[in-house]
């Protein structure tokens, strides 16, 4: 994923690019950039849940 910084007027303009940003992503980048937050926070032991619930 590329990081990238941008600078805005106002928090109005800020607010419409992340909106846009979230509308011009595909499934598989959410779902890429969600699992490297529970990396980041859970570490890459965490157990996923809908694995542990499909075992049950």
């Amino acid at each position: 994923m590329i990081q990238r910084v941008r600078v805005f007027k106002n928090f109005k303009e800020a607010e419409k690019a992340e909106i846009q940003d979230g509308i011009s992503m595909t499934p598989n980048q959410r779902l890429k950039i969600a699992h490297s937050l529970r990396v980041r926070v859970f570490g890459r032991r965490a157990v996923d849940i809908r694995r542990y619930h499909k075992l049950a």
